[in-house]
């Protein structure tokens, strides 16, 4: 298995000056403020392999971060596995010590065969939304049985697609982008073919799959009364008719043009005769930091511009374009894609496939970094490589900060060609990114903290004996029942800190 290694930056915020009666200083100031009380925590789970045998040990090595750096205030991690009906099997509390967090799960020999889900969290994680804990699906096998790797549930072939306009909306009577997804029953991707008609039953545009179930097209409405549909047709002869949504003619919509160093916007007015929505602000932010701000003028011609991305790092940034009322009208994500993880070389491999026979390599990192790496083992014959392949790279720059499901997460790492890039940016435009709601935080409504920011679990006493003595010497256990879900754990005193669910 290849070593996961993540360099994380600084983030560093362009220099935005408030200017006096900037009416978009008050989004900014929602921004910082929310930054500054609510910042992300991430974790993620580097495990030995991606699929077990009853009575084998799940190792694994947690990382956490927050804001983009190791969390090294960090203290308790919530490691959890769950059945295929979110029944909590195991549960373990990890102390986490400079940001790193290792342990381990030992499968009994009677563990039933089936998919099962790895959960990690710490306690302040609980205060947001469950869709940015961490959670990996994993499959245990039986291996008495022939047929080691659970096939996916047999079930009556089906798809889905789903259309997302660019921005948020279409506009009407101008030329827009229209992304989609297809996936199976399964919820995994697959490839479909289709035309687009508009209300007269003219071809418009045709719809085709450019990797992993996603693609785009472009379409021009002509009124918010021109309902446009696809009809889709998968690759097993399967079709279906979907209208698309209606294009409005108030408001404005969003257009982002991926350069690389440099991200073109432009601002798309449904109507430039209304001058309710003549001011505009664009405001780009990663990871709640603000990154960019410019002020808009459409009545003056001042739509669009450029975000310059040199001096920010990998990553997810959210652009969201603002009415002066503070309405968010519209809101599109783009990938920063750098060239800025940490470099690192395999030298001299010896390996051999011999049973117990020594294999030995080095790795090369740079000499000033100071860094914690975990390194698995595995024998790749034996392991079958996984379908969702997901690493500490794609978890904690992709999938931890946007909804729904992203296959195979990893391939949008593999390198700047323009295919991969493609493909990444269909994913910006397929999915949503929602660690905060515009309105909420403009209105001062924030998330309620139930579960505040743990700093140690820390258990101080006096063992005595029933004559209320001391006890001299001994092995003290104890039941810890936690607050985060009301569950018990056992722990013994001078043992290793592992924490086990009774």
């Amino acid at each position: 298995m290849i070593p996961a290694v993540l360099l994380t930056g600084v983030m560093t915020t362009m220099a935005v000056l408030p200017s006096p009666n900037d009416w978009s200083d008050r989004i900014i100031k929602a921004l910082q403020q929310f930054g500054s009380r609510y910042p992300a925590e991430k974790v993620y789970l580097h495990l030995d392999k991606d699929y077990y045998a009853a009575g084998e040990t799940i190792w694994f090595k947690g990382y956490v971060t927050l804001q983009g750096m190791p969390a090294v205030q960090a203290t308790n991690l919530y490691v959890e596995l769950l059945d295929k009906n979110n029944t909590i099997v195991q549960k373990k509390l990890i102390a986490i010590g400079n940001a790193i967090a290792p342990g381990n799960f030992e499968l009994p020999e009677t563990q039933k065969a089936g998919v099962y889900q790895l959960r990690a969290y710490t306690a302040w994680m609980l205060n947001f939304d469950p869709a940015f804990t961490y959670s990996r699906t994993i499959e245990i096998f039986d291996p008495s049985k022939k047929t080691q790797i659970p096939a996916d549930s047999a079930t009556a072939p089906d798809f889905a697609v789903q259309f997302f306009p660019e921005g948020g909306n279409l506009v009407a009577g101008q030329p827009n982008i229209v992304a989609f997804k297809a996936i199976d029953n399964n919820g995994y991707p697959i490839e479909v073919s289709g035309t687009v008609k508009n209300a007269k039953g003219d071809n418009s545009a045709v719809i085709k799959t450019l990797h992993d179930g996603m693609g785009s097209f472009e379409i021009t409405p002509a009124d918010a009364q021109d309902i446009f549909k696809a009809t889709v047709k998968s690759t097993k002869g399967q079709t279906k008719t979907l209208a698309l949504p209606a294009a409005i003619t108030t408001g404005a919509s969003l257009k982002v043009f991926n350069k690389g160093s440099r991200i073109f916007y432009q601002a798309v007015p449904a109507n430039a005769g209304d001058t309710a929505f003549n001011d505009l602000a664009i405001i780009g932010q990663m990871g709640g930091q603000l990154v960019y701000k410019a002020n808009l003028d459409v009545g003056e011609g001042r739509i669009s511009g450029f975000i310059p991305a040199d001096n920010l790092p990998s990553g997810i940034l959210q652009i969201t374009l603002f009415a002066k009322s503070g309405l968010p009208l519209a809101e599109r994500l783009a990938f920063v894609h750098k060239d800025d993880l940490l470099p690192l070389d395999v030298l001299d491999a010896d390996t051999h496939k011999e049973p117990r026979t020594k294999s030995s390599f080095d790795l090369r990192l740079l000499d000033s970094m100071q860094t914690s790496i975990s390194v698995a083992v595995t024998d790749a014959d034996a392991v079958p490589e996984d379908k969702n392949s997901n690493n500490i790279v794609s978890t904690f720059l992709l999938t931890s900060d946007i909804k729904g499901y992203v296959y195979n997460p990893s391939w949008y790492f593999r390198n700047n060609a323009d295919s991969t890039l493609k493909g990444l940016d269909l994913v910006m435009m397929t999915n949503g990114w929602r660690r905060f709601s515009w309105e909420k935080i403009l209105n001062n409504e924030y998330p309620q903290i139930r579960h505040p920011y743990e700093q140690g679990l820390l258990v101080k006493g006096v063992a005595t004996m029933l004559n209320g003595r001391p006890m001299p010497t001994g092995k003290l256990d104890m039941i810890i029942r936690l607050p985060i879900d009301s569950s018990s754990m056992f722990a013994q005193e001078n043992s290793p800190l592992t924490v086990y669910r009774t």
